[in-house]
């Protein structure tokens, strides 16, 4: 039963943050949104798991707001202000790699001191260079 409603709650965290996320990033360009998203205020304790945090962005964050963003940016950016709400430090990166057809790929990604469970691999291995960070 009380992790159902850890559960509950914590979709609930990931819907709030989605929405305001939504809202600043129409009022804020990229380089602005992570100072921003950092002063969230910290979550009730029974909340602060990232991994709990981590896998309702993963099932809830398509049917999310902010629209029209590619999936890692969005997932980056909910994750970003997640784990400043669980006292962790964030930071986003976003980086580019050669694709197979000769184009360049964007991708976005965060990283932590304390790793997010289902965070993926580190984005070296992933071939990407990190262009930017904040």
């Amino acid at each position: 039963m009380r992790r159902t409603i850890l559960r509950v709650g914590a979709g609930l965290v990931v819907v709030a943050v989605a929405l305001r996320v939504a809202v600043l990033r129409r009022l804020w360009a990229l380089h602005h949104l992570p100072e921003r998203l950092r002063r969230a205020h910290p979550l009730p304790r029974p909340l602060r798991d990232p991994g709990l945090l981590a896998a309702m962005v993963d099932r809830l964050g398509p049917l999310l707001p902010p629209l029209g963003m590619g999936w890692c940016l969005k997932r980056s950016l909910l994750l970003l202000e997640l784990s400043s709400r669980c006292g962790l430090e964030a930071r986003l990166h976003v980086g580019v790699r050669r694709g197979e057809a000769g184009g360049v790929e964007g991708h976005a990604w965060i990283s932590v001191a304390t790793p997010l469970a289902g965070a993926g691999p580190p984005p070296v291995a992933a071939g990407f260079v990190d262009v930017w960070s904040a």
